[in-house]
């Protein structure tokens, strides 16, 4: 647990958690149901990049910030879903520790 790094962000409520990485759910589907509905702070927010055409843009939204897990508002990427710290966590342990054991 001493080297892992989960990127985690303030909720509305106080907590932290962290937002869906794309990349992962995308070759990992069995993650895709382990995170719910979360309201960030609004200053939680991803800078989309803007030498892009609007194709290359598409594509980069599709990939890396689906609409099913991000919100796109005036070039920034917010997250809607994600999963709490403690619950990231947990899982971590119980599928990394029970292969390592």
């Amino acid at each position: 647990m001493k080297y892992q790094f989960f990127p985690v962000y303030k909720t509305q409520n106080g907590r932290w958690a962290t937002p869906v990485d794309a990349y992962k759910v995308k070759y990992d589907k069995a993650k895709e149901d382990l995170y719910e509905n979360i309201v960030f702070d609004k200053s939680v927010s991803f800078d989309l990049p803007n030498e892009q055409s609007d194709e290359q843009m598409a594509q980069f939204i599709k990939n890396r910030f689906p609409e099913k897990y991000y919100s796109i508002k005036d070039g920034k990427a917010y997250p809607i879903m994600g999963r709490y710290a403690e619950d990231l966590v947990k899982y971590w342990m119980e599928t990394y520790w029970s292969k390592v054991k």
